[in-house]
């Protein structure tokens, strides 16, 4: 009874609720008290509990049931209409939405106000419904959040549809269709939208482009025109409903809605670009179908895809094969679409229990390419081209993001880059709106006039293709009677107005501009009548006749109209129209100018189909002025060959002589002319100003190639691909089209030859004579079957296909390439040429993407995806997915061609070198499949970053098959038996081999180990070995492996045996070549990124510096012993010394220096002073007055800085001074004054050592000096930049010097900016050596290496800048390489992975196939970003951190530390510090962090410039609180600073090297220099120094002067 009573009071709220909008009231013109009034005329209680039973078996309102129920409150309205009210109301809603459609009875206003009143119940009920009732997919529609409508562009039109559907009851009126038709459209269009939303919320969740307002609204209307059809329409309702739907949103101006509800159809899915949101409905709808149970009654169903294809192959009308092929080629489509979901970790399956909003989708691991079979390769390149699909249609679709694709195209200056643009103009214009369309055409008409001819021969045709197809064809049925809407902008005057632009150019043209944009009108004619139906090309022909036919034409007009004439085939026109152009000949014909007759005849006999008859012979002959009845001689045709060679011979006469020429190589008249033709042709082809001409010329040496002798033949081949590299590339490009198919007609061996030629260009560092040859390999393959057929019997099957994988493989390795413009071109060239070729079958097809697919796909992954490679990815991808899509759908399933032999070859590669490519090879023509594996187990080498090393490695393998890079998230320890257990696990089901050195198998500690369950002992191994290995082993007479697993001995060549890494940087350093060594591309790359410069091979062993630093203890004459002769003769008295040493309050350290018998070198005293006991210390008043004031805690005086001069120890002063003022922060004092027991401590040389640490004197002047600083938030700067500089400047003193002065001005800037106040200098040198005694202290080893290598059970893991490049002793040292990343805006920064180095993830993996607990350790341990960013990482991949070392750790790091429950040990402990300075940060070139886009990638970015926070860069903010004139001198001292040491590393270098150091060899003296944020968008020109370019930063600096100094100084005077 209590649940019926909250049924009862809940649906009484709705009731109320709904029936009280003022919106509705406002319509029915009641007021809220009027309304309530009639509701309740009956009895609230009564009617509601009578409302509760008119439900049906699931608990839903009954329309008719409730009708009932209300009749008195309708009466009080009016009488019912003659059809009743239900039918009243229906028929009224579907008048709104289609007016065509009859209203029902006439209405009075009384009846309007009861169907509205009816309506808004029913809403209310249905509303209550939703409240109560569980989601029933086939009834509600779950709409967009607020949240969701907000983050969706097309939530416009949605919240449009909202109210329109509110407004008009539409969903109230589907409700009653099901009671009063026999159909449930409701049901159909409701599953629809629960499918398509299912998977639409999935994909946004996964950040996915879609539109999920599109997405609901077009599938909540996409069969509302099935209530507009007619009556006698109800058989065609399948068939004409898109059109009626198409009419109510346009009605409502809804266009993108529509447009999208509209195309639903599977037939739709034969257009190859649609936007993801029609994908999404497509694939619904093809999900929900309906049936009729045994009363008739019409049920909706859930189907799998599959499923739902039985299903809908039995509806089809009248199947035959052909339409069942129709259909399964959608079908497919749809398989791949849902396949892509998948892959993205989208459920498809409904849940069994429906529910409003999908499960959160789980984003799947992307796949390891290399690892994928076949059948995975097919899928990912699907998927990889439906990605792109997706990604582009959102860019068209988004009006914003459309215009910013124009714009970009129309600023980019690169012509193959504007093709790339220009093309995914052409592949995706069916799909642009009408005004996306003309932007498009305003921009390609632009183009008609750049200077290339490929560019507007290519925008004149994509003109033509957009005018065909401008207004969309309306492809579906259309109603009997019913004509589409007139436009004022049709294809037949976008036509007209374009002939109009081409032949009556702008006045404002040059001359050359009228030219180009007249030419392009042949390209622009051509496509639009080949890409017409017969109906509309007649319609477009006639439109050009216009100007055949006109009277008023320039002699450019005369001559355009020509060259289009001959371009255009003559089915195009109907026999009237071709007599206009024949008509239109012959006036020109009659004309005096040669150039036009010439043109003028080719047209005549082009459209008598006689263009090379004997007729069009006399008549050629007669107009050049040969005797028609004569053949040529010999002078005829050297004349020719000088008049095409002129520029001022017209084109049409260039042609006529070209035709003449072949005419009598036919008829073999002249012995001997073929090879001096052929040679004339060739040179037309590399320097013929006119592209016609250039063109003609390649046809037609094409065509008499096959007539020369062999030699002749290869002569010709050869002079072409001479003009590949050293001609003009305005010209060189056009040979490729021709010289491929030339080199076709050369004997193996010839081509062969010519092919190894060609193959040395791809060393070239010129992209575009690299480009030329990638075209030129892809014309072969297109072409290859004609070699076949002309030499086949010459050579076996066997050889002919490996020349043929041998070139593509070539192409291959050009999309290898790391120059972004040759990889870019050979990709295009694997769309178009290859996969994207008319004259190749599929079969072939196939062929050759067994041989590529998984290459490509591998390559593919380790790309950077620029914004440029995104359309021109989007275009390869394309070819290749309708090539896929073909195959399967023509011929059936690709098939399996998997190895069943894997070889595991890991290696430091350091790089890859020429041995190791031949050392894969061999393995993999035993028949395995090879994986190469990046080894970084070998800890102690000193590598290049790991994605420079597989970029090397991967281009120099790239053009060899089934030999490929293993992933780099999946890092094999081959000392880790869960690591191979991994291995096993990725290759199970094939045989594996690990493949090694004999070197390795004898020298690598896991073969020491006791062999078990999958260790490095069981599996099987290839074992290459050297001659010398074999020489020894024979000696021994045996060669004993611990290995059970099966061996196989692989014998290296003696060539490759002197290929080493030793060899290889010996030669980098002198710059000499070594592409005898490794790959040729690869020597580019190193040299152009000035790799392994002098570079050592291994890791510098940090050594413990030879000094002692005691501990901190009550103080001890004794010392004297080992200073007495020093402190002597700097003027100390002695027994004042040993007095202040023997009172029991002074503490002490000491230095102790190891290279002089352990002797004393510095030691500091200090005393603890309280606040009584001031005066008494200082004697003064006013100082006791002043320290009181000043000390906000415990007060230090130090009585005693004691030097030897015999120590070795440099900076020893300064040393002693820092480690004395650290421990005294540590025990927090924060006040110390340095106050000598002797005057002698007031030397000059100790008043500058304390003053360059902050000390003030605060003694009046004229008095003996006293030194006092504040230590309460000290500024710390870590003096490291010589841990930058390679050796062998590193060791010069001119360097030393320069970073030691440097470093002092540096420290008298920090003094000046914060007067009286701490700044403590931290040598590099002593940190290292207390955190190497530290590390060895919890790895339980010496400091000192062990002459026997012997490592503790520890691996340390430097996190920061700190050892980075250097080693532990007697610790396996791995570093973790993080760089902080600066947002562009300096608004934030990040923690992420340092460039050319994998992510931190897959670096903590490595570290974790190390199976070592760890010790980390980084320089400074503050604020704790490092590590915030690591620690969850490291605790993900259960890396077990042993303890923490830091060379300066603050309260404030410590506390970090205690709360991620973490130890931490530190060479200095700090309880606070205002700021932390890395030294070489401030120096530009050497130093700095990184800058990037917030968001993006470190992989993603090109060249990652650094950030000097100092101006003119940016404001050093860190500075604190200061005057502007501090960040100025602050930043002025930086930058002179890193001038001069700069032009000291020049110096040295030049006097080392006698070479110039550049900016381009800067890498060769400093540790990964940097790049600053300035030159980012400007040219660098790297033959400078560096120092020249800080040259430029202080000028701009300097200029900055009035706005940080001169403003602050003139704000002080006020």
């Amino acid at each position: 009874m209590e649940h019926r009573t909250d049924k009862y009071i809940q649906l009484s709220h709705t009731i109320l609720s709904c029936m009280t909008e003022k919106d509705f009231l406002r319509r029915i013109k009641m007021n809220a008290d009027e309304m309530t009034a009639l509701l309740r005329a009956e009895g609230t209680r009564q009617l509601t509990e009578r409302l509760l039973a008119c439900t049906d078996s699931r608990g839903r309102f009954c329309a008719q049931k409730v009708l009932a129920e209300l009749q008195p409150q309708l009466d009080c309205f009016c009488e019912a209409p003659e059809e009743g009210w239900l039918q009243h109301a229906y028929l009224g809603v579907l008048h709104r939405l289609f007016p065509e459609k009859p209203a029902g009875s006439a209405e009075t206003a009384a009846q309007r106000a009861a169907r509205l009143f009816l309506l808004q119940f029913l809403k209310a009920l249905y509303r209550y419904e939703r409240q109560t009732l569980p989601f029933d997919p086939t009834v509600d529609f779950v709409t967009l959040t607020p949240q969701e409508s907000e983050q969706h562009s097309g939530s416009g039109e949605y919240l449009q549809l909202l109210r329109m559907a509110s407004r008009h009851y539409v969903y109230e009126f589907m409700r009653l269709g099901i009671e009063l038709t026999p159909f449930n459209t409701l049901g159909h269009i409701a599953g629809v939208h629960y499918v398509a939303m299912h998977a639409a919320r999935q994909l946004a969740a996964l950040q996915i482009p879609v539109d999920l307002g599109l997405v609901s609204g077009a599938a909540a209307g996409h069969d509302i025109g099935k209530y507009g059809c007619k009556k006698s329409e109800e058989k065609r309702i399948p068939y004409l409903h898109y059109y009626y739907t198409a009419l109510c949103f346009d009605r409502f101006n809804m266009p993108m809605i529509g447009h999208v509800a509209a195309n639903h159809s599977t037939w739709d899915l034969e257009l190859d670009n649609l936007p993801v949101e029609s994908l999404l409905l497509i694939y619904a709808d093809f999900r929900v179908k309906s049936s009729r149970n045994a009363d008739g009654t019409e049920i909706v169903h859930f189907y799998t895809l599959a499923e739902s294809f039985d299903v809908i192959l039995h509806k089809l009308d009248n199947v035959d094969a052909a339409k069942e092929h129709r259909y399964r080629k959608v079908y497919n489509k749809l398989q791949d679409f849902e396949s892509y979901l998948k892959a993205l970790g989208v459920c498809v399956d409904l849940p069994a229990l429906p529910c409003s909003f999908p499960p959160q989708p789980t984003a799947m691991q992307l796949a390891d390419y290399a690892l994928l079979k076949s059948e995975a390769v097919i899928r990912e390149f699907k998927n990889l081209s439906i990605a792109h699909n997706i990604r582009l249609m959102n860019k068209f679709y988004n009006q914003e993001d459309f215009a910013n694709l124009i714009e970009t195209a129309r600023s980019e200056k690169n012509w193959k880059n504007l093709r790339t643009y220009i093309s995914i103009l052409g592949e995706y214009s069916t799909y642009m709106t009408e005004k996306q369309k003309l932007m498009t055409l305003r921009f390609l008409t632009e183009l008609l006039v750049n200077k290339e001819s490929d560019i507007r021969n290519q925008a004149a045709e994509v003109i033509g293709q957009i005018i065909a197809h401008f207004n969309e064809e309306y492809k579906k049925e259309l109603p009997t009677g019913v004509l589409l809407p007139h436009k004022d902008i049709t294809n037949l005057s976008l036509w007209e107005d374009t002939l109009k632009s081409m032949l009556i150019p702008d006045h404002k043209l040059t001359e050359q501009h009228k030219k180009w944009l007249e030419n392009s009108l042949k390209s622009a004619a051509y496509t639009l009548l080949a890409s017409s139906q017969p109906e509309r090309r007649r319609e477009y022909a006639e439109q050009l006749l216009v100007w055949y036919r006109s009277d008023a034409l320039t002699y450019r007009n005369k001559e355009s109209l020509l060259q289009t004439a001959v371009t255009l085939e003559p089915e195009f026109f109907t026999p009237e129209q071709a007599a206009d152009i024949l008509m239109f000949a012959e006036h020109m014909i009659a004309e005096d100018d040669l150039g036009l007759k010439a043109a003028a005849i080719d047209v005549k006999h082009h459209f008598l189909g006689a263009r090379f008859s004997r007729a069009y012979e006399h008549d050629i002959k007669l107009c050049l002025g040969f005797d028609p009845k004569k053949e040529l001689s010999r002078e005829d045709l050297s004349e020719m060959y000088l008049d095409n060679l002129k520029a001022s011979t017209p084109w049409p006469v260039k042609i006529a002589n070209i035709q003449l020429m072949l005419r009598t190589l036919e008829q073999s008249r002249i012995d001997g002319q073929a090879l001096h033709v052929a040679t004339h042709l060739g040179n037309l082809v590399k320097v013929s100003e006119t592209v016609v001409v250039r063109k003609f010329a390649g046809r037609a040496l094409v065509s008499i190639i096959g007539r020369l002798p062999l030699e002749q033949r290869n002569e010709i081949a050869v002079e072409l691909s001479k003009g590949l590299e050293i001609g003009d590339y305005q010209f060189s490009k056009y040979i490729p089209d021709y010289l491929g198919v030339i080199m076709l007609h050369l004997p193996p061996r010839e081509l062969d030859e010519l092919l190894s030629d060609l193959e040395k260009f791809f060393s070239s560092t010129n992209g575009q004579v690299v480009g030329a040859v990638l075209h030129t390999l892809g014309v072969v393959i297109e072409h290859y079957d004609l070699y076949r057929a002309l030499f086949g019997e010459q050579e076996s099957e066997d050889r002919s296909s490996s020349r043929k994988y041998r070139v593509l493989s070539l192409i291959v390795r050009g999309f290898a390439n790391y120059s972004p413009s040759i990889s870019r071109e050979a990709l295009w060239s694997i769309g178009r040429n290859l996969f994207g070729s008319a004259k190749l079958s599929l079969q072939e097809k196939r062929d050759l993407f067994c041989h590529c697919g998984k290459r490509i796909l591998a390559l593919y992954e380790s790309r950077r995806e620029r914004e440029l490679d995104f359309f021109h990815n989007a275009a390869v991808l394309k070819h290749l997915y309708r090539f896929i899509c073909d195959y399967e759908l023509e011929i059936g399933a690709f098939p399996a061609d998997d190895a069943k032999k894997v070889a595991f070859f890991p290696g430091t590669f350091d790089p890859f070198s020429l041995s190791h490519k031949a050392i894969a090879r061999e393995i993999r023509n035993m028949g395995c499949e090879v994986y190469l594996a990046l080894d970084e187990f070998s800890w102690s080498k000193k590598t290049q970053p790991r994605l420079q090393r597989r970029k090397i490695m991967s281009m120099s393998v790239s053009d060899e098959e089934n030999i490929y890079i293993f992933p780099d998230d999946i890092p094999i320890n081959i000392a880790n038996p869960s690591d191979l257990t991994k291995l096993k696990q990725i290759f199970a089901g094939k045989d594996l081999y690990f493949v090694a050195g004999s070197d390795v198998i004898e020298n690598a500690s896991c073969y020491r180990m006791e062999p078990q369950p999958n260790s490095i002992h069981t599996l099987n191994h290839i074992i290459f070995k050297r001659s010398s290995d074999e020489r020894r082993d024979a000696s021994a007479n045996q060669t004993h492996y611990p290995i059970s697993g099966k061996i196989i001995n692989l014998h290296l060549e003696e060539y490759f045996e002197d290929i080493s890494s030793t060899r290889i940087r010996e030669n980098i350093d002198s710059g000499r070549d070594i592409s005898n060594l490794i790959d040729p591309v690869a020597q580019n790359y190193i040299f152009e990124n000035g790799l392994y410069m002098r570079e050592p091979a291994y890791k510098h062993v940090l050594q413990a510096r030879g000094i002692q630093l005691e501990a901190f203890e009550k103080a001890n004459p004794a010392i004297l012993e080992d200073l007495q002769a020093d402190l002597t003769a700097q003027g100390y008295e002695l027994s004042a010394v040993r007095s202040y040493l023997s009172d029991d309050t002074v503490r002490m350290l000491c230095i102790r220096d190891g290279k002089n018998e352990n002797r004393i070198a510095a030691a500091a005293a200090v005393k603890r002073v309280d606040s009584i006991d001031l005066l008494e210390t200082f004697g003064d008043q006013d100082i006791a007055a002043y320290i009181r004031s000043m000390a906000a805690g415990s007060i230090a005086v130090i009585g005693g800085l004691f030097f030897s001069e015999q120590a070795t120890i440099p900076d020893k002063e300064q040393i002693i001074l820092v480690e004395m003022l650290s421990e005294l922060l540590a025990r927090d004092y924060t006040y110390v004054v340095y106050h000598p027991c002797c005057e002698a401590g007031l030397s000059p040389h100790v008043a500058e050592t304390v003053t360059r640490q902050g000390f003030r004197n605060i003694a009046p002047a004229g008095t003996t000096p006293i030194y006092a600083v504040d230590m309460r938030s000290p500024v710390i700067i870590f003096k490291n930049v010589d841990t930058l500089i390679k050796h062998p400047l590193s060791s010069r003193q001119a360097v030393r010097n320069a970073l030691e002065h440097a470093h002092d001005r540096l420290l008298k800037m920090l003094t000046e900016i914060y007067p009286g106040e701490l700044v403590l200098s931290y040598n590099s040198d002593i940190m290292y050596h207390k955190m190497i005694h530290l590390i060895a202290k919890v790895n339980q080893v010496s400091p000192v290496p062990y002459e026997v290598k012997a490592y503790g059970k520890y691996m340390a893991v430097p996190f920061g800048k700190v050892l980075e490049g250097s080693a532990v002793p007697n610790t396996v040292t791995k570093a973790l390489h993080t760089e902080k990343y600066f947002y562009e805006d300096l608004s934030g920064f990040t923690i992420e992975e340092k460039s050319y180095y994998s992510t931190l993830e897959n670096q903590i993996r490595t570290i974790r196939s190390f199976n070592r607990p760890v010790i980390l350790i980084d320089d400074l341990l503050h604020k704790g970003y490092r590590m915030k960013e690591i620690d969850p990482i490291l605790k993900a991949n259960g890396v077990v951190v042993a303890d923490t070392v830091v060379g300066v750790q603050t309260g404030r790091g410590r506390d970090l530390m205690t709360l991620k429950e973490r130890s931490v040990d530190s060479a200095y402990f700090l309880p606070n510090l205002k700021c932390w300075i890395d030294e070489s940060a401030l120096y530009p070139y050497i130093g700095g962090d990184s800058m990037k886009p917030k968001g993006t990638a470190v992989a993603t970015c090109d060249l990652i410039p650094s950030l000097n926070l100092l101006l003119p860069f940016a404001v050093p903010s860190f500075l604190g609180e200061i005057p502007g004139a501090h960040f100025y001198d602050f930043s002025m001292t930086c930058l002179e600073n890193a001038r001069e040491i700069l032009k000291t590393l020049e110096r040295e270098y030049q006097t080392i090297f006698e070479q110039k150091l550049t900016l381009k060899r800067l890498g060769e003296v400093i540790n990964s220099p940097k790049n600053p944020d300035l030159l980012r968008h400007t040219y660098m020109d790297e033959s400078m120094a560096a120092s020249d370019f800080v040259e430029m930063d202080i000028e701009k600096l300097i200029r900055m002067k009035k706005l940080f100094k001169e403003t602050n100084e003139r704000m002080a005077a006020k």
